[in-house]
């Protein structure tokens, strides 16, 4: 699976190659556990804040204002080969707001905790996990609070960002 990370706001705030690491990891996650049979063939993830997300939100939901994640879903066109394709839309200004916030609560929360789930419910959303009901958002995520215990996270962001 090929991963992109565009990242132009941010380039020297996080790591890169761990955040491609992360990715590859949720993403093998969210396929085993969703019995999924196509294979995923790219994912993008793009970094953003609250300004840059805010107009993506509303192009894809609709919805006007800021987000924390937002994840598009492509099949395949007819002559390209078999694999799913998926854009995954990533606030870092709100991670890194809302990981300091819960880290203050819970000692073993950080801001790389919070990017990661971030992209594991991206990732959830992209095997067609729904959480439009409050039964659907809380097994969306207690399944990424799962894959967060398993994952092998390391040092994703380098600095902080306002």
């Amino acid at each position: 699976m090929q991963i992109n990370i565009e990242n132009s706001a941010y380039s020297d705030c996080v790591d890169e190659a761990a955040l491609i690491s992360v990715v590859h990891q949720l993403a093998a996650m969210a396929q085993r556990d969703s019995g999924c049979a196509v294979p995923w063939s790219e994912v993008s993830v793009y970094l953003l804040n609250d300004d840059s997300i805010a107009p993506v939100h509303r192009a894809i939901q609709g919805v006007a204002g800021t987000t924390d994640v937002i994840t598009q879903r492509y099949e395949p066109v007819p002559g390209e080969p078999e694999g799913l394709t998926g854009e995954i839309f990533v606030n870092l200004q709100c991670a890194c707001r809302e990981g300091n916030r819960r880290g203050e609560e819970d000692p073993t929360w950080s801001v790389d905790k919070e990017l990661a789930l971030y992209i594991a419910h991206g990732c959830d959303h992209l095997t067609d996990a729904e959480d439009e009901t409050e039964e659907g958002f809380q097994s969306m995520r207690a399944r990424e609070l799962r894959w967060l215990d398993e994952l092998k996270l390391t040092t994703l962001v380098l600095k902080a960002i306002e």
